[in-house]
């Protein structure tokens, strides 16, 4: 006891953080691998060596007997290590942040209570290096569910505003298609009854008619020409659909998100409680365990099945959008390509018509004026 608060106050001069002396090995070697040669060469640190706890994380330690210059790294990602047996000796072999491999010897001979404190050691740097990382990966994945969950509210947005848009001009054409279709039908009817006698003008008036008809057919509902739907239907029957179905698309993914999210939750707390346990060595471990495997297979499950419908979303999101737009302004492209056609015709007709011969006929026949004989 008297060694270890010695060992405590020399190590907190080191480390004012310092909260706990998790392990110590009475005397140990460290080893470098060389890469190059693919050999081991002693790195020149031999002494005692600790794994501490300070506040906000966990070191080890070997406080070198060849000079004041002392091992010492941090546990933290990208650090690896496992344990070897030898016939004798114990190697702790691991890996760094820098990719640098090295092992550390432990001098104590391999009798079954020092075999118990090396694993004891192993089972110690487990625990830890696998709290980090699960700390580590919780930290990021609930990050990463804020972020997808923010993304698909957007969605969300931008679907039932864009629907909104669209709803309008779903009204707009349909209140102007009727109004173009009371035109026709006024320039077919009663635009006519005082130019009976005047067959030009009624030739006019059914060249303006049909213009205005052929352009009108481009925004109105083609119900039995599918292949050629009016804007109008193209809005109804597609565009505002594909909308709503992309918010529900939404929907289906938020559940998805929740569902993964739970499952991730209660495999954290399964795994907190193991941690927990391992540490009093509560013989409650091994049931919880197969709890623990259960939560881990479920979050799994529901990890790929959102990983998997989630990029299936994103794709088809994409492409449904594209598309909307493509037939939109393809739709806007053959009305206005009818418009210069039809109305470009029409223009000609009012041009070139006249009536001026059949206005003297008929006044000549009402003795206004008299009709020239030929």
């Amino acid at each position: 006891m008297q060694r270890d608060q010695i060992n405590f106050s020399y190590l907190k001069r080191l480390f004012p953080t310092l909260e706990q002396i998790l392990y110590t090995g009475k005397f140990t070697s460290l080893n470098e691998f060389d890469k190059c040669t693919q050999l081991w060469h002693q790195a020149g640190f031999q002494g005692p060596f600790f794994l501490i706890k300070l506040s906000d994380q966990f070191v080890f330690i070997i406080l070198n007997q060849n000079s004041t210059q002392d091992f010492i790294r941090t546990i933290k990602k990208g650090f690896t290590f496992e344990l070897s047996k030898g016939t004798q000796w114990f190697y702790f072999n691991f890996q760094d942040e820098q990719s640098k491999v090295f092992n550390v010897w432990f001098q104590e001979f391999a009798w079954r209570r020092q075999q118990n404190e090396i694993h004891d050691l192993y089972f110690i740097l487990l625990l830890i290096y696998f709290k980090q990382i699960i700390h580590m990966q919780v930290e990021t994945s609930e990050q990463q569910f804020e972020e997808i969950y923010q993304s698909l509210c957007k969605d969300d947005r931008f679907c039932l505003d864009l629907r909104v848009q669209f709803e309008k001009i779903l009204k707009v054409e349909m209140d102007r298609c009727q109004a173009y279709h009371q035109l026709s039908e006024f320039l077919s009817g009663l635009a006519k009854e005082p130019f009976q006698d005047t067959p030009a003008l009624m030739d006019m008036l059914d060249e303006l008619k049909s213009a205005i008809q052929e352009v009108n057919s481009k925004i109105k509902e083609r119900i039995n020409e599918d292949q050629d739907k009016g804007i109008a239907k193209l809005i109804r029957t597609k565009i505002i659909p594909s909308l709503t179905d992309g918010q529900r698309a939404v929907e289906t993914q938020k559940r998805a998100l929740t569902e993964y999210k739970e499952k991730a939750a209660i495999y954290k707390k399964l795994e907190q409680k193991k941690n927990d346990l391992l540490q009093k060595n509560d013989e409650k471990l091994l049931q919880l365990e197969k709890q623990l495997q259960e939560a881990k297979r479920e979050k799994l499950e529901k990890g790929q099945t959102f990983n998997f419908t989630y990029k299936n979303y994103i794709e088809d999101k994409n492409d449904e959008l594209k598309g909307l737009f493509k037939h939109f302004f393809n739709r806007l492209l053959v009305i206005s390509s009818a418009g210069l056609q039809h109305y470009a015709m029409a223009i000609h007709k009012i041009h070139t018509t006249d009536e001026k011969q059949q206005v003297y006929t008929r006044l000549s026949k009402l003795g206004i004026i008299k009709h020239k004989k030929q």
